[in-house]
């Protein structure tokens, strides 16, 4: 085995989906395209479109497109999978939350002028 490959203890993954999934993706996500029972994903839409968000990613542009199996967005959500042992489990989450604390510390409170939130 190791002629061929190197233990790790954990990896990404690329794999794409099949039309199967498109087709349970759109099954899944088809109350999406009425957005009017969430109010809260219209109101930050409202806001960020205000702020001059790109259009492609709007909250709404989002639900609509898992709702209509977008192959774009699909791609970019539906195709990369961490695989691990248990043995490297908890080794991956502490490298996990390291990482996000790092990336939380170095947020603002308060959007700077000029940015989108």
């Amino acid at each position: 085995m190791q002629d061929i490959a190197k233990k790790v203890p954990y990896l990404i993954l690329h794999s794409d989906y099949g039309p199967d999934f498109k087709r349970h993706c759109i099954k899944e996500c088809e109350s999406l395209n009425d957005l009017s029972y969430y109010k809260s994903i219209l109101e930050i839409t409202k806001y960020r479109k205000k702020h001059g968000e790109y259009e492609f990613f709007l909250p709404q542009k989002y639900a609509s497109s898992f709702a209509n199996g977008d192959r774009f967005v699909l791609a970019q959500y539906f195709t990369q999978f961490v695989v691990c042992s248990m043995d490297n489990f908890s080794s991956l989450l502490h490298r996990i939350k390291k990482v996000t604390s790092n990336a939380v510390r170095r947020i603002s409170k308060a959007p700077k002028k000029g940015w989108i939130v």
